[in-house]
């Protein structure tokens, strides 16, 4: 199914499986609709399509490429694992999101948004779904949950969500936060700053210590570095970081305001900073490395792959390929350009024997 969405809504499903010829036109106007809607809100001339890489992905994608062609309308096509969606899309939780449409255009909607925010979508999804391995259901179900359950935790505090447009799935998961706790805060919004955390009855002082450095104001709150992950105890830390290093406010900071970790300028200002504030050099080099974060604009995850995954250069491309198009479907072509290597893949299981890897070649 391809799906349009408007405010997080679907609007319209479109059918390709009966009729290829009344897909692509279906599926061109479509995309005009997209595009048209899209002028008034963005300067790209270009669109991503999240596509399933369940059975058939192949046949989607030519399709899809068929159409990009035919309408003139650059596409770039994104093979999300769609691993759990159909058994979200038949839930409460989806019933209660989309309560008039189809399971198939829910199903859609939550491939489309592992783009967008894939941490935020799959903690819907229950650990059996998750796809995994195939050896996952010879575990046991409560001992999995509970480490994918911690696994989730750390995610969300690492990343950090936003108070105001967080789903409760996410707020469910964030340190500190339990009970009750997300639906009112959830029921409370908006927030301006996280001082009005204070506010929502059941999060006293302790709660709000414990939760504050995994949650930020996204959208001009009142304390500019509410925007940030740095924790509401170090904001003082933070305006004397910013005052030495002669910046005003943490928007106007760059890179080249900031002395290098080994410069003889670094190691007397955090000396400073720890001899006044009685504070760690590791909490004064965290604070900074937190306000460059949010100058930076980049999702601390990104940051994470790039200084672990070597793949990953700095400019986010790959130095691996996907796997050619032309093998897909052709296996005596595949065979003859064997062996084939710096392929992009998945590991989806690991066993005794070997491991195996999804490169999105055909079955």
């Amino acid at each position: 199914n391809g799906c349009l969405l408007q405010k997080e809504r679907a609007l319209h499903t479109v059918r390709y499986m009966e009729n290829r010829d009344v897909a692509i036109r279906e599926l061109g106007e479509l995309i005009q609709i997209i595009m048209d809607a899209a002028k008034s809100t963005s300067k790209s001339e270009s669109f991503v399509v999240a596509l399933g890489n369940g059975h058939g992905s192949d046949d989607c994608q030519a399709l899809i490429e068929e159409v990009s062609r035919k309408y003139n309308v650059p596409l770039d096509i994104s093979l999300v694992d769609e691993a759990g969606a159909s058994v979200w899309s038949v839930s409460k939780g989806a019933a209660q999101e989309f309560p008039n449409e189809a399971p198939s255009s829910i199903g859609a909607v939550s491939i489309g948004r592992r783009i967008q925010d894939p941490m935020n979508e799959l903690v819907k999804i229950p650990p059996r779904s998750l796809g995994v391995g195939m050896y996952q259901h010879d575990l046991s179900e409560k001992v999995l949950e509970e480490k994918l359950q911690d696994a989730v935790i750390d995610a969300v505090a690492f990343v950090g969500v936003d108070v105001n447009t967080a789903s409760l799935e996410i707020l469910r998961n964030v340190p500190g936060l339990k009970g009750k706790l997300p639906d009112a805060i959830i029921a409370s919004r908006p927030f301006y700053s996280r001082e009005c955390l204070k506010k929502v009855k059941g999060l006293g002082p302790k709660t709000f210590e414990n939760c504050a450095g995994f949650i930020h104001i996204g959208n001009k709150p009142d304390e500019e570095l509410d925007s940030t992950r740095v924790h509401p105890e170090s904001y003082i830390l933070a305006r004397w970081l910013l005052g030495e290093l002669k910046c005003n406010s943490i928007c106007t900071l760059t890179q080249a305001m900031i002395p290098e970790k080994t410069s003889e300028k670094r190691i007397a200002l955090v000396d400073k900073a720890a001899r006044l504030h009685n504070v760690s050099r590791e909490r004064i080099e965290n604070t900074i490395d937190l306000m460059m974060e949010y100058r930076s604009g980049k999702d601390p995850r990104l940051v994470l792959s790039e200084s672990k995954v070597g793949v990953i250069k700095r400019d986010g491309s790959f130095e691996c390929n996907a796997f050619p198009r032309n093998l897909v479907s052709d296996l005596r072509a595949f065979e003859k350009a064997c062996p084939l290597r710096n392929i992009k893949g998945t590991i989806r299981n690991v066993t005794d024997f070997g491991i195996f890897i999804d490169f999105g070649g055909g079955r």
